[in-house]
């Protein structure tokens, strides 16, 4: 298998000698950030493995933020919920799977708000920085 030595790229903004784009990762999730305007082929819509490799990411490091607040009790703020919903075994899931769904989205909303606050505090960090 001979190995890639180009990817293939989508152009969202140019912006003077950078030039924002957008590539899809192994994993089929798509990645932004910037790349010297000149070392993108723009017949063929792709930059070269070093330099998509290599580029100034653009956006919020999600992995890292969700990270952080998997860190906070979840767990244990799911699981008082969905008790006080009166979901306590396998058959209660599945006979109440509305009443587990508005837990669910109960707690996400909580968790919202966090996630928020941690990319906010991200953000103010990298401005610092």
């Amino acid at each position: 298998m001979t190995k890639k030595s180009t990817y293939p790229i989508k152009i969202i903004k140019q912006q003077g000698e950078a030039t924002l784009i957008e590539r899809t990762l192994n994993n089929g999730y798509p990645v932004r950030g910037f790349v010297p305007s000149g070392e993108i082929d723009l017949e063929n819509m792709e930059v070269p493995v070093s330099t998509g490799s290599a580029m100034t990411p653009f956006g919020l490091p999600w992995e890292d933020i969700a990270d952080e607040l998997l860190k906070t009790n979840f767990g244990a703020e799911l699981s008082g919920q969905l008790r006080k919903a009166g979901v306590f075994t396998l058959d209660d899931l599945n006979r109440e799977s509305r009443t587990v769904e508005s837990v669910l989205r109960g707690v996400l909303g909580l968790y919202l708000g966090n996630l928020r606050q941690l990319a906010h505090q991200h953000e103010e960090k990298e401005h610092k920085e």
